[in-house]
């Protein structure tokens, strides 16, 4: 089921159950990771960057991040189907998903697990229909648009939209997050909507900015450089104690 143009012996390795990918693929197809016809494991950021991937498995496995390759951000060229993805790697550190690059439409009706971030790029539109109640990653909308059906960003989680992207909120009332960054520009506390967004937010639903407090200190996010494509991270320190909250791996550890 998997499409394998331009895939020689060394790049496609069979261990056991396991289809290893161990670099990019020219295949532009759909790329299934289907528990009941093999696991997927990706050995390399860009396996699936010209694919679709549909996940139509029913457990979190079947799709796996080589601890390895996990140095950016993992390239889908879209994303769809039905089965989650827990966004670790191998060893357990988070891992940040970018999604998009085929420009296409797509809809997601799984659910994105564990600590890792979705980052959306190119023209088209992603549409999330899931529950995302286990992620607790950041999410950045670099272009396109990245339309949210149910309201379960993580309260402590960045959220970042570039200029000419657009975030849709499909769903009535209001999301809370951790931080809000327009075209670059970090968003004091408050409830942004299409209404006072610049452009931003689009649909029924709003975002509450919170700044993160911990413990019963007062904490003031710092805006610090992520390893991965989102442009921007948070960390909050627990009442003076200096102990970062943060959300994904250094790059190249």
């Amino acid at each position: 089921m998997l499409g394998y143009d331009d895939v020689g012996v060394s790049s496609l390795i069979s261990a056991g159950n396991w289809t290893i990918l161990q670099r990019t693929m020219t295949w532009c197809g759909n790329t299934p990771a289907n528990s009941e016809k093999g696991l997927l494991r990706l050995n390399h950021r860009d396996a699936l960057g010209s694919a679709t991937l549909n996940t139509i498995s029913t457990t979190l496995v079947a799709l796996s991040f080589g601890a390895a390759a996990n140095t950016g951000a993992f390239n889908s060229g879209a994303l769809t189907g039905t089965g989650s993805i827990m966004l670790s790697d191998t060893v357990g550190m988070s891992v940040v998903l970018s999604v998009g690059s085929k420009g296409s439409t797509t809809t997601y009706s799984g659910s994105l697990v564990g600590s890792g971030g979705l980052v959306k790029v190119g023209s088209g539109t992603l549409r999330l229909l899931g529950a995302n109640t286990n992620n607790r990653g950041d999410t950045a909308v670099e272009g396109g648009m990245l339309s949210l059906s149910v309201p379960h960003l993580y309260d402590r989680s960045t959220v970042s939209i570039a200029g000419g992207a657009v975030l849709q909120l499909d769903f009535a009332g209001t999301d809370t997050v951790g931080a809000l960054v327009l075209g670059g520009n970090a968003q004091p506390d408050g409830v942004y909507s299409s209404g006072n967004s610049g452009g931003f937010i689009f649909g029924a639903g709003s975002l509450l900015v919170k700044t993160v407090v911990a413990g019963n200190g007062s904490s003031t996010p710092t805006p610090v450089d992520s390893p991965y494509r989102l442009t921007r991270t948070w960390r909050a320190y627990d009442g003076g104690s200096a102990l970062p909250i943060h959300r994904g791996n250094p790059r190249g550890t």
